[in-house]
């Protein structure tokens, strides 16, 4: 889960860093907007989620935890996307995370990095669809920035929820700053499992949000034991004449608000090769530099490119939490396609073209989820892993995509095969109309293993429909393979 850079009002954190053998010296600063989300209605746009939909209020409205959304969700089950139904604001799909036992099944929002909300209400609509699963039992946990859990709500024996599509709302214990929020069943639902469903989610109270933070480096200046003459190979090209006085320069670095501080070099005697008694001073201290440039005339300090991050064990805590999870979803998957690769290699319908097509676009799909995997050890930031999650749904989708495609050729050219040999065995005085049946479903399925397997994951969920036609035509052709094998049984040579 995503956590939190924690809010720091007020203060400013002077953090010595070692870099490069010089000492800098980083300050940084925070400071943190409240916004307020007072419930006007069940079921209105002034919860904590909606907000989040609209890009903090910038923008039209879209589901927050959709693969481009602020938000980020996870559930207990290993169904992709599941828990984006709980945010889409649509009257179906809703959420169902399959039964995992009391306390194991949960969905998990966590905030956008930089967050921090004070729940004071929650609002939830039933499921629209099935009464029995409606939920009975079940609690509501903030985690903070820390990784420590505070329980906000825990229901026993609901009865809001009985009616379908109907938004109840439960006032919540008083809770310091949660950057994320877990929602788990505790016992049975009214289907008598732990089924976790519901239709929508949204949450009201207190955000804090907008962690900034500033980084100012100087560089300390080297402390020698004595003035140091240093001879140059070659004389300074900068250098053509006497000079009394050095230039005075100052240097910005370009990707922080890093800002050296002038350094004033002190008069050059003469313009040899023997730079005999030159000294350098850094304006912020009287102690002496060790040594001198060979560029008598200026001299460039360059500030160095500092950057400090707001860490701490909330942000380690939300990083490895994520990783944790992302790993899991990628040996997921790449066991899957083992599995996956091991049954085809025993399926004896298969065409050899399909089989052959399979086996490699298997191939890739594995090397991809590894290639994901080595990019997750390697990941150091929150949104880097969010990043490699969504190209793991976008451009993969082994679960919604890739193996049932696969099952789908299985399953036709299993239907073809069995058609197909049915027709080789039949007597010629077989029955018409059991071989037309036959004929049919042999039509219908000897090329649908070969379509079904062009499906692309970055066509989900358009391809959904696609997938349902294929679907229904083997079903219609199974229909007809059972109909011409029951019209020609006595006809077999």
């Amino acid at each position: 889960m995503r956590v939190l850079k924690k809010s720091l009002k007020g203060l400013a954190l002077f953090l010595p860093v070692l870099l490069g053998g010089s000492i800098f010296f980083g300050s940084f600063t925070a400071s943190a907007a409240t916004k307020n989300f007072t419930q006007k209605s069940t079921g209105d746009n002034s919860g904590l989620f909606y907000y989040y939909g609209t890009d903090r209020g910038t923008t039209t409205w879209s589901n927050p935890t959709s693969a481009d959304g602020l938000m980020w969700c996870a559930d207990s089950s290993d169904t992709e996307d599941q828990c984006m139904n709980g945010t889409d604001r649509a009257a179906t799909p809703d959420v169902l995370i399959p039964d995992s036992g009391a306390n194991k099944t949960w969905v998990t929002y966590s905030l956008p990095e930089g967050d921090s909300f004070k729940a004071t209400k929650l609002s939830l609509r039933s499921r629209g669809d099935n009464n029995s699963r409606q939920l009975d039992d079940f609690r509501l946990d903030g985690i903070a920035a820390d990784g420590t859990t505070q329980m906000l709500l825990n229901v026993t024996n609901d009865k809001c929820l009985d009616k379908k599509s109907t938004w109840c709302d439960y006032t919540l214990a008083n809770s310091k700053g949660s950057v994320a929020f877990q929602f788990t069943v505790t016992d049975y639902n009214k289907s008598r499992t732990y089924e976790l469903a519901f239709g929508e989610i949204e949450l009201y109270g207190e955000l804090e949000s907008g962690v900034s933070a500033t980084t100012t480096t100087m560089a300390a200046p080297t402390v020698p034991s004595t003035t140091t003459t240093v001879a140059p190979t070659t004389t300074t090209t900068q250098a053509t004449t006497t000079t009394t006085q050095a230039t005075t320069t100052t240097t910005q670095a370009t990707t922080t608000t890093t800002q050296a501080t002038p350094v004033t070099v002190a008069a050059v005697t003469t313009t040899t090769t023997q730079a005999t008694t030159s000294t350098t001073q850094a304006t912020t201290t009287t102690t002496q530099a060790t040594t001198t440039t060979t560029q008598a005339a200026t001299t460039t300090t360059q500030a160095t490119t500092t950057t400090t991050v707001a860490t701490g064990p909330q942000t380690n805590w939300q990083l490895n939490t994520l990783r944790n999870r992302v790993h899991t979803l990628l040996m997921d998957r790449i066991d899957a396609l083992n599995k996956l690769e091991a049954a085809v290699n025993l399926n004896k319908t298969l065409t050899a073209a399909n089989r052959n097509n399979i086996k490699i676009q298997i191939n890739d799909e594995r090397d991809d989820m590894k290639a994901l995997e080595k990019q997750e050890h390697t990941a150091t930031t929150v949104p880097k892993l969010r990043g490699i999650m969504k190209t793991m749904y976008v451009q993969h989708r082994i679960y919604m995509v890739f193996i049932p495609k696969v099952v789908l050729a299985v399953q036709a050219d299993a239907v073809a095969d069995d058609a197909k040999d049915t027709l080789a065995a039949l007597k010629p005085n077989a029955p018409a109309a059991g071989k037309a049946s036959l004929n049919s479903a042999l039509s219908a399925t000897q090329n649908l293993g070969k379509n079904a397997l062009t499906m692309k994951a970055i066509n989900f969920p358009a391809n959904l429909k696609v997938r349902q036609g294929f679907a229904d035509k083997i079903s219609d052709a199974s229909a007809d393979l059972a109909s011409g094998k029951a019209a020609t049984k006595k006809f077999l040579k």
